[in-house]
Protein backbone atom coordinates (compact mmCIF):
# COMPACT_ATOMS: atom_id res chain seq x y z
CA UNK A 1 0.00 0.00 0.00
CA UNK A 2 2.52 2.19 0.67
CA UNK A 3 4.69 1.48 -2.64
CA UNK A 4 1.53 2.12 -4.41
CA UNK A 5 -0.06 5.65 -2.58
CA UNK A 6 3.86 6.86 -3.22
CA UNK A 7 3.48 5.74 -6.99
CA UNK A 8 0.22 8.00 -6.91
CA UNK A 9 1.84 11.14 -5.15
CA UNK A 10 4.94 10.95 -8.17
CA UNK A 11 3.57 9.73 -11.33
CA UNK A 12 -0.43 10.79 -10.92
CA UNK A 13 -0.39 13.92 -8.72
CA UNK A 14 -2.81 12.25 -6.63
CA UNK A 15 -3.13 13.60 -2.65
CA UNK A 16 -2.84 10.88 0.15
CA UNK A 17 -5.57 10.47 2.67
CA UNK A 18 -3.14 10.05 5.23
CA UNK A 19 -5.63 8.89 8.24
CA UNK A 20 -6.73 6.23 5.49
CA UNK A 21 -3.45 4.96 4.77
CA UNK A 22 -2.52 4.51 8.48
CA UNK A 23 -5.65 2.68 9.28
CA UNK A 24 -5.23 0.42 6.21
CA UNK A 25 -1.11 -0.04 7.03
CA UNK A 26 -2.10 -0.83 10.55
CA UNK A 27 -4.61 -3.69 9.50
CA UNK A 28 -2.52 -5.11 6.95
CA UNK A 29 0.64 -5.36 9.75
CA UNK A 30 -2.03 -6.81 12.22
CA UNK A 31 -2.99 -9.46 9.88
CA UNK A 32 0.75 -10.16 8.90
CA UNK A 33 1.68 -11.06 12.70
CA UNK A 34 -1.18 -13.12 13.30
CA UNK A 35 0.00 -14.48 10.42
CA UNK A 36 3.34 -15.18 12.00
CA UNK A 37 2.22 -16.54 15.03
CA UNK A 38 3.14 -19.97 15.77
CA UNK A 39 0.23 -22.50 16.87
CA UNK A 40 2.28 -23.87 19.82
CA UNK A 41 2.69 -19.99 20.85
CA UNK A 42 2.02 -19.68 24.80
CA UNK A 43 2.27 -16.54 26.45
CA UNK A 44 4.81 -15.35 28.62
CA UNK A 45 4.25 -15.03 32.15
CA UNK A 46 5.83 -12.37 33.46
CA UNK A 47 5.97 -9.91 36.75
CA UNK A 48 3.88 -6.36 36.17
CA UNK A 49 6.14 -3.84 35.18
CA UNK A 50 5.50 -0.32 34.51
CA UNK A 51 4.93 0.68 30.59
CA UNK A 52 7.37 3.07 28.82
CA UNK A 53 6.55 6.54 28.59
CA UNK A 54 3.82 7.19 26.25
CA UNK A 55 2.66 4.16 26.81
CA UNK A 56 -0.80 2.53 28.80
CA UNK A 57 -0.92 -0.70 30.43
CA UNK A 58 -4.35 -2.46 30.53
CA UNK A 59 -5.12 -5.07 33.74
CA UNK A 60 -8.56 -7.17 33.61
CA UNK A 61 -10.17 -9.98 36.14
CA UNK A 62 -13.46 -10.90 36.89
CA UNK A 63 -15.27 -12.48 39.85
CA UNK A 64 -18.83 -13.88 40.14
CA UNK A 65 -21.64 -11.39 41.53
CA UNK A 66 -24.54 -13.61 41.86
CA UNK A 67 -25.81 -14.71 38.50
CA UNK A 68 -23.59 -12.25 36.77
CA UNK A 69 -19.59 -11.17 36.09
CA UNK A 70 -18.47 -8.06 37.37
CA UNK A 71 -15.32 -7.28 34.93
CA UNK A 72 -12.79 -4.69 36.00
CA UNK A 73 -10.33 -3.06 34.37
CA UNK A 74 -7.58 -0.87 35.52
CA UNK A 75 -5.62 1.25 33.10
CA UNK A 76 -1.79 3.00 34.06
CA UNK A 77 0.66 4.81 32.51
CA UNK A 78 4.47 4.97 32.41
CA UNK A 79 4.53 6.40 36.12
CA UNK A 80 2.67 3.87 37.15
CA UNK A 81 -0.28 6.44 37.83
CA UNK A 82 -3.70 5.62 37.22
CA UNK A 83 -5.59 6.61 33.69
CA UNK A 84 -8.55 5.22 34.44
CA UNK A 85 -10.92 2.00 36.36
CA UNK A 86 -13.86 1.13 34.57
CA UNK A 87 -15.85 -1.36 36.54
CA UNK A 88 -18.68 -3.08 34.41
CA UNK A 89 -21.65 -6.33 34.89
CA UNK A 90 -21.68 -9.00 32.40
CA UNK A 91 -24.30 -11.63 31.66
CA UNK A 92 -21.50 -13.76 31.15
CA UNK A 93 -21.74 -17.54 31.12
CA UNK A 94 -18.21 -18.21 32.05
CA UNK A 95 -15.79 -15.76 33.95
CA UNK A 96 -13.86 -16.27 30.54
CA UNK A 97 -16.63 -14.78 28.86
CA UNK A 98 -16.40 -12.08 31.20
CA UNK A 99 -12.98 -11.76 31.00
CA UNK A 100 -12.72 -10.98 27.15
CA UNK A 101 -15.83 -8.71 27.38
CA UNK A 102 -13.71 -6.43 30.25
CA UNK A 103 -10.98 -6.65 27.99
CA UNK A 104 -12.60 -4.88 25.06
CA UNK A 105 -13.70 -2.19 27.39
CA UNK A 106 -10.71 -1.56 28.57
CA UNK A 107 -9.37 -1.23 25.11
CA UNK A 108 -11.99 1.23 23.95
CA UNK A 109 -11.48 3.15 26.42
CA UNK A 110 -7.99 3.44 25.75
CA UNK A 111 -8.93 4.74 22.50
CA UNK A 112 -11.43 7.37 23.74
CA UNK A 113 -8.43 9.20 25.47
CA UNK A 114 -6.21 8.90 22.72
CA UNK A 115 -3.74 6.93 23.39
CA UNK A 116 -1.64 5.46 20.81
CA UNK A 117 0.66 2.33 22.19
CA UNK A 118 -1.38 -0.05 24.31
CA UNK A 119 -0.60 -3.45 26.23
CA UNK A 120 -2.97 -5.64 27.35
CA UNK A 121 -2.21 -7.96 30.49
CA UNK A 122 -4.14 -10.29 32.43
CA UNK A 123 -4.63 -13.64 34.18
CA UNK A 124 -6.13 -15.66 31.64
CA UNK A 125 -3.66 -17.69 29.06
CA UNK A 126 -6.82 -18.12 26.57
CA UNK A 127 -8.15 -14.69 26.53
CA UNK A 128 -4.35 -13.71 25.46
CA UNK A 129 -3.61 -16.45 23.31
CA UNK A 130 -7.03 -15.91 21.57
CA UNK A 131 -6.26 -12.39 20.67
CA UNK A 132 -3.32 -13.23 19.33
CA UNK A 133 -5.03 -16.29 17.19
CA UNK A 134 -8.38 -17.11 16.10
CA UNK A 135 -10.03 -18.31 19.37
CA UNK A 136 -10.86 -22.13 20.29
CA UNK A 137 -13.81 -21.44 21.94
CA UNK A 138 -16.79 -20.48 20.43
CA UNK A 139 -18.26 -18.32 23.13
CA UNK A 140 -15.79 -15.22 23.12
CA UNK A 141 -15.04 -15.01 19.63
CA UNK A 142 -17.07 -12.19 19.02
CA UNK A 143 -15.28 -10.50 21.50
CA UNK A 144 -12.07 -11.77 20.51
CA UNK A 145 -12.29 -10.79 16.66
CA UNK A 146 -13.99 -7.29 18.54
CA UNK A 147 -10.96 -6.74 20.19
CA UNK A 148 -8.55 -7.37 17.54
CA UNK A 149 -10.53 -4.84 15.45
CA UNK A 150 -10.19 -2.09 18.08
CA UNK A 151 -6.54 -2.99 18.67
CA UNK A 152 -5.07 -2.44 15.17
CA UNK A 153 -6.19 1.37 15.91
CA UNK A 154 -3.20 1.52 17.96
CA UNK A 155 0.11 2.38 16.51
CA UNK A 156 1.82 -0.47 18.50
CA UNK A 157 0.52 -2.59 20.95
CA UNK A 158 1.08 -5.64 22.89
CA UNK A 159 -0.79 -8.33 25.03
CA UNK A 160 1.16 -10.84 27.32
CA UNK A 161 -0.21 -13.16 30.39
CA UNK A 162 0.74 -12.36 33.57
CA UNK A 163 -0.04 -14.32 37.24
CA UNK A 164 -2.44 -13.42 39.60
CA UNK A 165 0.06 -13.70 42.13
CA UNK A 166 1.79 -10.34 40.33
CA UNK A 167 -1.07 -8.51 39.62
CA UNK A 168 -3.88 -8.89 42.64
CA UNK A 169 -5.03 -5.17 42.02
CA UNK A 170 -7.44 -6.32 39.71
CA UNK A 171 -8.72 -8.98 41.04
CA UNK A 172 -8.89 -6.93 44.62
CA UNK A 173 -10.76 -3.88 42.68
CA UNK A 174 -13.53 -6.73 41.51
CA UNK A 175 -13.79 -8.02 45.30
CA UNK A 176 -14.35 -4.48 46.07
CA UNK A 177 -16.73 -3.20 43.97
CA UNK A 178 -18.77 -5.97 44.38
CA UNK A 179 -18.69 -5.05 48.13
CA UNK A 180 -19.52 -1.25 47.60
CA UNK A 181 -21.48 -1.67 44.87
CA UNK A 182 -19.61 0.60 42.99
CA UNK A 183 -20.33 0.04 39.00
CA UNK A 184 -18.81 2.32 36.34
CA UNK A 185 -15.49 4.42 35.59
CA UNK A 186 -14.68 4.40 39.06
CA UNK A 187 -12.76 7.80 41.18
CA UNK A 188 -9.08 7.12 41.87
CA UNK A 189 -9.27 8.57 45.52
CA UNK A 190 -12.25 6.70 46.39
CA UNK A 191 -10.47 3.68 46.62
CA UNK A 192 -8.83 2.49 49.58
CA UNK A 193 -4.95 2.20 49.24
CA UNK A 194 -4.95 -1.62 50.17
CA UNK A 195 -6.80 -2.63 47.36
CA UNK A 196 -4.17 -1.03 44.94
CA UNK A 197 -1.82 -3.53 45.97
CA UNK A 198 -0.19 -5.46 43.20
CA UNK A 199 1.19 -8.11 45.99
CA UNK A 200 -1.12 -8.51 48.37
CA UNK A 201 -5.13 -9.89 47.84
CA UNK A 202 -8.08 -8.21 49.74
CA UNK A 203 -10.91 -9.83 51.84
CA UNK A 204 -13.40 -8.15 53.14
Amino acid sequence: HIWRTQNAIIHEKQVPDVRKSIEIVQKLYFEYTLGLQNPTWEPTTLAWTLPFEGWIKINFDVVPNGNIMLGVTIARDHAGSIVFIITKHFEAASSLVGKIRATVRGIKEALKRNFQYCIVQGGSKTVIASIFKDPNHWKIANSVYQSQKLLAQFMVFDCNFISRDFQFVAHNLAQWAIACNCVGIIPRESIPPNILCNFAPWST
